[in-house]
């Protein structure tokens, strides 16, 4: 290698080395994906958690929200039109694996997931 060439490797390794500091020492922001908790029967209103598993149906209410059913026990997953609901729609299909962060809500006495943004369901690949 040439001087000059073995310059720009050391600058890139202490650039690449300092990236990596960086990224161990600054906090960062903490959201509802770093702090849920598994969805399970035991789960409280107002909890937040995720669920993760196939997508067993998929309906589009009047008002543009979608309504889900995931996972082995047919979780219900709410997703208003403010979070995306159609947007989500268009690009899942039945039998598709996801991940949906939400916060635990009771609605006509039926427990269900309420999703508050479009980033918090995740396609997960088989």
């Amino acid at each position: 290698m040439q001087k000059e060439e073995k310059v720009v490797v050391v600058l890139l390794v202490m650039i690449l080395l300092s990236l990596c500091i960086l990224y161990i020492v600054l906090p960062r922001p903490e959201g509802i994906m770093d702090r849920a908790m598994l969805f399970s029967s035991k789960s409280n209103v107002g909890e937040e958690v995720y669920v993760e598993g196939v997508v067993f149906d998929k309906q589009v209410t009047e008002g543009d929200h979608l309504i889900l059913l995931i996972g082995p026990e047919k979780t219900k997953v709410f997703i208003s039109h403010e979070a995306g609901a159609v947007e989500i729609a268009k690009m899942m299909e039945k039998g598709d694996l996801v991940r949906i962060y939400g916060i635990v809500t009771e609605y006509k006495g039926e427990i269900e997931i309420d999703v508050k943004s479009g980033t918090h369901v995740v396609p997960k690949v088989l």
